[in-house]
C-alpha cells in the first residue's frame, strides 16, 4: 500500500531540516541506543531513511531556485509504514514544539498525511 503527497518546496525544506536535527542529537543516539523499545527503534530507523529522502530532494530543488517555482508542489511516494513514522514524528514535534511557526508546519504536513492515512 502507497501514500502518495504533494508537498511545497519550503514543506520539504522544514522536514529535511527537522529531521536532521533530530539525527545530529548526542543525547538521543544515548536514549536509542539505551532502549529497549523495538518498536521505537524500527521507527526511527524508517525516519532516518526518509531523512535522506527530503534532504536530497531538497538539495535538488535548492539548485534550480526559479522565482516562479516556490509554489510548485512535488510529489512523494511513501509505503504506508514510512508514511505512518513520518505521521508519528510529527505528532511528537507538535506536543514537544514551542516555535508557532515550527508547530504550524508539522501540523500542515500532519493533516497532509493523515488524509490519505
Amino acid at each position: 500500500m502507497e501514500i502518495e503527497i504533494k508537498l511545497t518546496p519550503d514543506q520539504i525544506g522544514f522536514l529535511a531540516a527537522s529531521l536532521s536535527k533530530f539525527e545530529d542529537s548526542k543525547e538521543f543516539q544515548m536514549k536509542l541506543l539505551n532502549n529497549p523499545d523495538r518498536i521505537l527503534k524500527s521507527q526511527i530507523s524508517i525516519i532516518l531513511d526518509i531523512k535522506d529522502i527530503f534532504t536530497e530532494k531538497f538539495k535538488s530543488i535548492s539548485k534550480k531556485v526559479n522565482l516562479f517555482d516556490t509554489k510548485k508542489k512535488h510529489k512523494f511516494t511513501f509505503k504506508y509504514h514510512e508514511a505512518y513514522a513520518i505521521c508519528v514524528y510529527l505528532t511528537g514535534l507538535i506536543n514537544n514544539e514551542t516555535v508557532s511557526e515550527i508547530r504550524a508546519n508539522a501540523i500542515t504536513i500532519n493533516l497532509l498525511l493523515d488524509q490519505k492515512l
